[in-house]
């Protein structure tokens, strides 16, 4: 079978399989983590536990908001190629997971505070565009992942 076919199979398996986890599982509590983090650096009161009011406005901190989703892209890229090796892709993960796990908490927190300085309309557009930001971080940290860690020096030998 074709290598790029077996990579785009793996990686929806994977994608999807954290995607489940992330949907079924409870995450409250780290969803209440992080808005309490939040809350705590803009003054703001949370409700509910993962909740701020912002001009009147709910604004939830939701499962797909918490960083685990962007951690599912980033494992289904690694564990979708069969190269590097598994310690370098356990490495990868692990060192990609916490640097996401914060430049996702610096993306809340912007998207927060422009809600709050500009509005919910800005609010919602920073959110949308973030995200756009955000999957160019998760391939950027992806490909220097490859080469700094997984010492692969073209993206050809991925799919040899």
């Amino acid at each position: 079978m074709n290598s790029k076919l077996i990579f785009l199979i793996r990686f929806v398996l994977i994608f999807g399989a954290v995607n489940a986890i992330i949907y079924f599982l409870d995450w409250n509590f780290f969803n209440q983590w992080i808005a309490q983090i939040i809350g705590n650096l803009l003054g703001l009161n949370i409700i509910e536990g993962n909740t701020f009011i912002i001009q009147g406005r709910e604004i939830v901190i939701a499962n797909y908001c918490n960083g685990l989703t962007s951690i599912g892209i980033l494992i289904g890229l690694v564990l979708g190629f069969s190269k590097p090796s598994n310690k370098s892709k356990g490495k990868m993960i692990l060192v990609g997971s916490i640097f996401l796990l914060v430049v996702n908490l610096m993306r809340v927190i912007l998207v927060v505070v422009s809600g709050l300085v500009f509005g919910i309309s800005v609010l919602e557009f920073v959110h949308l565009f973030s995200w756009v930001i955000l999957a160019g971080v998760i391939l950027g940290f992806w490909y220097w992942s490859l080469k700094k860690i997984g010492k692969i020096e073209k993206l050809s030998e991925l799919i040899e």
